[in-house]
């Protein structure tokens, strides 16, 4: 069974790695789908970079059964350009309730109200020059450095 984990991932952090581990203890393999946006406040990186990160932090955290991939930001048909591009996926893993409803299958919930962690805290706290250690996985932290990102 295969899980499809789209999102932005800006940057990739606990929530993010902590959703994949959970979704892959349920038995499934992971297809993430990076939605490559405009370079802006809340996209501060390509695509491109962000797929690095993960790829870099999962190999690092020996996470196995992951594929990631970037989809062109296509807005009236994302849904369908993730489909040509990923292929077959069974379920959904999203806390996003706009984004699960653009597929027709299972969706897991991946909880976001719990979630202490925050794509939008870690940026804000990169801009004001703070550490970001109890948001992200130092192996995560380690890649953007390597990517002097940070």
């Amino acid at each position: 069974m295969i899980a499809l984990m789209p999102g932005r991932f800006q940057p990739f952090h606990r929530g993010h790695f902590s959703n994949i581990v959970n979704v892959l203890d349920k038995g499934y393999s992971v297809k993430v789908a990076i939605r490559d946006m405009v370079i802006d406040k809340k996209n501060p990186w390509p695509a491109s970079i962000i797929k690095q990160i993960i790829e870099q932090t999962l190999i690092a955290e020996e996470i196995k059964d992951v594929q990631v991939f970037v989809i062109p930001d296509i807005c009236e048909d994302w849904s369908d350009a993730i489909k040509k591009i990923v292929g077959h996926f069974d379920v959904v893993a999203a806390g996003n309730p706009r984004l699960k409803m653009h597929f027709d299958c299972k969706k897991i919930h991946c909880p976001r109200k719990d979630n202490p962690y925050s794509a939008t805290k870690v940026r804000k706290q990169l801009k004001k020059g703070e550490g970001i250690d109890n948001m992200c996985l130092t192996s995560t932290i380690q890649v953007m450095k390597d990517l002097e990102l940070i």
